[in-house]
């Protein structure tokens, strides 16, 4: 097996452009609205031994136009299940994704090692290597995924995050 494969992508649902806009306070900049899936792919641990990871993948609902891609690395987690690809469906930091996705980005919210449904151990806190291995193996996978249901994106890539996803924004730089 080779990192960053794509092993199931699980679509969790869709946001109208108008749900959005509401969902955001009437944020005007809102193009689109948003298809969501909880995406798993590998990736190895910090011992070098493939791990099965998630994280939150937001689409534009318009497949006639060509995307940038985005990632977003969240902040600081309370638990394993804290993480966008499963609190998206409530009011956590899943949702940005959304919101980048109406905007008109491909996005991509790794869940971090050991963190999510299916990663196995703990997670190394503030762990800059890992923090971006992570990631780049979900814009690896996120390009099968892309090639798969025909998504299609340009060459511009947008890097952020917020609390501890700003010290991986850093690392995946």
């Amino acid at each position: 097996a080779q990192s960053q494969t794509l092993i199931s992508s699980t679509f969790l649902g869709t946001k109208t452009q108008a749900e959005l806009y509401t969902q955001f306070n009437n944020l005007p900049f809102i193009q689109f609205g948003a298809n969501y899936y909880r995406i798993e792919y590998t990736t190895p641990d910090v011992h070098g031994v493939l791990d099965t990871v998630t994280g939150l993948l937001a689409v534009p609902d318009n497949d006639a136009r060509l995307y940038p891609r985005l990632v977003y690395q969240h902040g600081t987690s309370g638990s394993k299940l804290d993480v966008p690809s499963i609190n998206v469906v409530t009011n956590g930091e899943g949702q940005l994704g959304q919101l980048f996705a109406g905007l008109g980005y491909v996005s991509l919210l790794p869940d971090y090692l050991g963190l999510g449904n299916t990663s196995r151990g703990f997670h190394p806190y503030v762990h800059a290597a890992s923090e971006a291995w992570a990631a780049m193996d979900m814009l690896r996978a996120v390009d099968q995924f892309c090639a798969q249901y025909q998504v299609v994106t340009n060459d511009q890539l947008f890097v952020t995050g917020y609390s501890q996803g700003g010290h991986g924004a850093m690392a995946l730089h």
